[in-house]
């Protein structure tokens, strides 16, 4: 019998593999970790469109798990919402298991207790899913049952509870098998984007989990990807090959600025019928040729294509650009209002580093202390009319002094300067780290990896505007000018 069983495990596997490529590492090891019952705690993680949730979902599927499913993306930001929601799907799969086994009508009545109770708070939950959690064991038992051995708990988009900061919540799961006395084992999987590094900068607590990361496909995936399966869209004539040529074009060009999958997917879907259209249209008036005079004018062709689809590329170039730099206008914009003073002179000592020289640095903060803050604060150094804004590699520490010297030089409160100023440091350096992972501060590194040692150059992106930076320096009632070699100014637009 085990040996039948590895052969069934054996081919659904192969099955979940040929259905999502180039992740088969990914779906034995969350398959491994599955089987474990020790592992209360299980992390998938990875930028979007990598097949976390779909492979997490299919492989709860095909296994028969018991499990219960929530993505955050329809929470409204109560804890209420969540604990009813993740209550009712435990009591349907209870009440599926009773009319199984019996076929009576009279199993709501048994879980009438837990069904009366109000779920108000986090204690309320915690007996509702006690008294579900016996009922689901004794149903267990008398259905002879042993493959069920824990129930597993999916948090899909976990990343907007933690930029919700809702730590209670996070802490509640993370112990749930403590809390309801380990009753029946109860396995959390946390679908989410972020990194275990940026997870732990992010709330205060340490979380014990174990990580499966999903990274972004690489372009060789990408093509095999694509590539597969598309014969909807391949006109006749050695069409595949075409197509193939269709695809490598758009990655060869595409990739600097797109690397989604579903998106690029979209792109290719979209734009492949304007690539052929002038090779169609030659196939149309070349009708009485044979197959093979037609393959041979295709691939004489196939040259002149990129020629005509360039001003497509160059459309689509303009679209991807001006999605990412008004994407991240829109949410940088929509959180100045909330933002801390201590993010706020974060964002200007990189703008500063990252425009201004080092000579700049001696004669804006060393030469000017507070005596002389009154008559500086409110007028600009002399500019020279030639003088260009050009972005510039800085290290961390360069920043990090910047960003004291503004708060000594600018906060005319001395509790709010000694506040920030006694802050640790960590908080500069996770407010730091925040900004590079965001891809807001851009960095390179002999390391290729975030570091704070000193062969690590940093920069900010320009999609970081003139006109957010004065927006910034507004809330803190910085002149942001008098501290530049270049004057900038409002856009009108």
């Amino acid at each position: 019998m085990s040996t039948d069983n590895n052969n069934d495990d054996n081919e659904k596997i192969l099955k979940i593999e040929r259905k999502f490529l180039c992740r088969s590492r990914q779906i034995r090891k969350l398959l491994h970790f599955l089987k474990l019952n020790q592992i209360e705690n299980l992390i998938v993680n990875g930028p979007k469109s990598t097949g976390k949730t779909s492979i997490t979902k299919t492989l709860l599927n095909e296994f028969d798990y018991t499990y219960l499913w929530f993505d955050m993306i329809n929470w409204d930001n109560s804890n209420r919402f969540f604990f009813e929601k993740i209550l009712q799907q435990f009591k349907n799969h209870i009440v599926k298991l009773k009319n199984f086994d019996n076929d009576e009508d009279d199993d709501e009545e048994e879980l009438s207790p837990t069904k009366k109770r109000k779920c108000l708070n986090p204690v309320q939950f915690i007996d509702s899913m006690i008294d579900l959690l016996k009922t689901y064991r004794q149903l267990q038992e008398t259905l002879n049952n042993n493959q069920q051995q824990k129930i597993i708990l999916v948090i899909d988009n976990s990343d907007i509870i933690v930029d919700e900061n809702n730590e209670n919540l996070i802490y509640l799961l993370q112990n749930i098998n403590q809390l309801t006395d380990n009753i029946y084992p109860i396995q959390i999987i946390w679908i989410i984007k972020y990194r275990l590094e940026r997870l732990y900068r992010l709330i205060d607590f340490k979380m014990n989990l174990l990580e499966i990361h999903f990274e972004s496909y690489n372009q060789q995936e990408l093509f095999q990807l694509l590539t597969q399966q598309q014969s909807s869209l391949l006109p006749r004539n050695d069409p595949h090959k075409l197509y193939r040529n269709f695809v490598h074009l758009i990655l060869k060009t595409l990739i600097p600025f797109e690397d989604n999958f579903l998106n690029l997917n979209f792109i290719c879907h979209k734009y492949f019928d304007k690539y052929s259209l002038p090779l169609m249209n030659n196939n149309e008036d070349d009708d009485d040729d044979n197959d093979e005079n037609i393959v041979v004018q295709q691939h004489n062709k196939v040259g002149q294509l990129f020629i005509k689809f360039q001003p497509y590329l160059q459309e689509i170039i303009s679209q991807l650009n001006g999605q990412i730099i008004d994407g991240w206008n829109e949410n940088i914009r929509q959180s100045i209002r909330s933002m801390s003073l201590s993010l706020c002179y974060t964002y200007v000592a990189v703008y500063l580093a990252t425009y201004n020289s080092t000579k700049m640095d001696i004669r804006f903060f060393v030469r000017n202390q507070r005596s002389t803050y009154n008559k500086r604060s409110r007028k600009s150094f002399k500019i020279k009319e030639n003088e260009l804004k050009c972005p510039k590699w800085f290290e961390l520490e360069r920043s990090y002094h910047i960003y004291r010297s503004l708060i000594d030089l600018n906060e005319k409160d001395s509790s709010v300067r000694s506040n920030l100023l006694i802050q640790q440091d960590c908080e500069f350096l996770k407010q730091i780290a925040n900004l590079y992972d965001s891809k807001i501060l851009l960095g390179k590194s002999s390391t290729s990896q975030w570091s704070c040692s000193g062969d690590s150059k940093f920069q900010l992106s320009q999609v970081i505007t003139d006109d957010i930076i004065m927006d910034i320096s507004s809330k803190i009632d910085l002149d942001i000018n008098a501290f530049l070699v270049h004057r900038i100014e409002r856009s009108r637009f």
